[in-house]
This record gives structure tokens, C-alpha cells and sequence, in this order.
């Protein structure tokens, strides 16, 4: 494991290995492996600061058997919140009361995925056309297995571009 310093004073440590050529990096080498889940049943409390899922921009939406059923962004939250404090529907009564929101009511059902073994070229590729800032990856089944967000990708170039694979 490498370890690169930020002008910040950060530190930068990789976590991942790869192969030596650029042609030859697999998502399953720089994804995110088991990422935190959550369940198209689940509700989310704005309430509780403590919550695990608000430190994160996206989340894989899975069944009880983990296969991919949609996706939740902070954006998608934030809408949300923002339409409960000031939509015309639900005003603010709603936005204060402590029912929470139901995941399967704000996330996004179709979603764009990626296997272990394509490109990294592969998946920016996908995330650029559609849009999007993080692939699932999945198995045969649909199951999750990982994640590659855009940050992600931006590491692995930064990484690779300063002389070379980590």
C-alpha cells in the first residue's frame, strides 16, 4: 500500500492494486467491495444523525437476497426533503413529522450496472452516456457485489498518472 500527500496536507492512502497496463484495469480491481446496502423496504429518518447512510452519496437498493433494485442518491434525499418542506402536496406538516421516507418511494428503479470483469474504460464510458455517478457491480444474478463511483475513476487516474500504477 502506497501513501501520496495533498498539497491539504491530507493523506492519501491507495487501497487497491492493480495490473501494470491501463487496458488491462477491471472494475472488480478498483470497486468498492461490499458496500452498505439498503433495503427497497427500509424507511429513512432525517431525525437521526447517527444513521450510517448519510455519509454517503449513493446507495445500492437490494431485496433480502441482495440483487440490485434500484439506487439512492443523496441528490434523490435532498429532493426529497426539500419537496416535503415546500411542496405544495405535503407542506411542512409532513417534512416534520417522524415517519420518515419509504426508500422505494424516491429511488431510482432503473438503474445502470457493471461486471466485475469489464474495463474501467468500460465503465466510465457508461457513467459519462448515462449520466450517472456510480455503477453497481453486480454478478450473473443481479446481486451486488461492489461499487465504482466517479471518485473512484478521478483516484485511479490521478494515481496512475503520477508515474504509474500504485
Amino acid at each position: 500500500m502506497s501513501s501520496k500527500t495533498f498539497e491539504s496536507g491530507e493523506d492519501f492512502t491507495t487501497d487497491f492494486y492493480g495490473p501494470s497496463s491501463d487496458k488491462d484495469w477491471k472494475i472488480g480491481d478498483v470497486m468498492i467491495s461490499n458496500p452498505l446496502c439498503i433495503r427497497e423496504t427500509d424507511v429513512l429518518n432525517f431525525y437521526d444523525p447517527k444513521l450510517p447512510w448519510r455519509q454517503y452519496r449513493h446507495l445500492p437498493v437490494v431485496d433480502s437476497e441482495n440483487v440490485l433494485k434500484g439506487i439512492l442518491s443523496h441528490r434523490d434525499i435532498m429532493d426529497e426533503a426539500v419537496n416535503r418542506l415546500v411542496g405544495p402536496q405535503t407542506g411542512n406538516s409532513d417534512f416534520t413529522s417522524e415517519k420518515g421516507i419509504p426508500v422505494n418511494t424516491i429511488m431510482k428503479k432503473e438503474v445502470v450496472s457493471i461486471h466485475p470483469e469489464a474495463t474501467v474504460q468500460e465503465a466510465a464510458y457508461k457513467m459519462f452516456s448515462n449520466k450517472c455517478g456510480c455503477l453497481p457491480v453486480v454478478d450473473e444474478r443481479n446481486r451486488v457485489l461492489g461499487i465504482v463511483t466517479e471518485a473512484d475513476l478521478v483516484k485511479l487516474f490521478y494515481l496512475y498518472s503520477e508515474g504509474g500504477c500504485p
